[in-house]
């Protein structure tokens, strides 16, 4: 499905001539939080994680704590370096979930189209 969502988001940055970035998200810890206090728990961070995104953004799991987000209509790299800022900066604050105080800092990388690639094999 992610492999999917990219190619309609390079084909519409294509026609519209706008960037899109690919991060890549390491949220460390967040397997320990399922381990630890259960898939719900851990779903409910993953809401968390996903309101630091545009609405237009797509998150996706890739497996253990590895996620990617399609961050579509970017303006440059300067704009993909803010949101990373700010997710970075979001992540380092606790999140309190079912009572439960939460720790799961983030490891980021990014990928711009076409700067960087123009295919949407990941």
């Amino acid at each position: 499905m992610l492999q999917e969502c990219l190619k309609q988001a390079i084909t519409l940055a294509q026609r519209i001539e706008i960037p899109l970035a690919v991060l890549f998200i390491d949220l460390n810890g967040f397997k320990q939080v399922n381990d630890t206090y259960g898939h719900e728990v851990g779903d409910c961070l993953l809401q968390q994680v996903k309101l630091l995104l545009r609405d237009s953004d797509t998150l996706a799991r890739m497996g253990g704590d590895e996620f990617v987000a399609l961050l579509t209509q970017v303006k440059d790299a300067e704009g993909v370096k803010q949101s990373m800022a700010c997710i970075e900066a979001a992540m380092a604050t606790p999140f309190q979930i079912q009572h439960h105080t939460l720790h799961c800092y983030v490891s980021q990388g990014a990928a711009l189209y076409p700067e960087d690639g123009i295919s949407a094999l990941i």
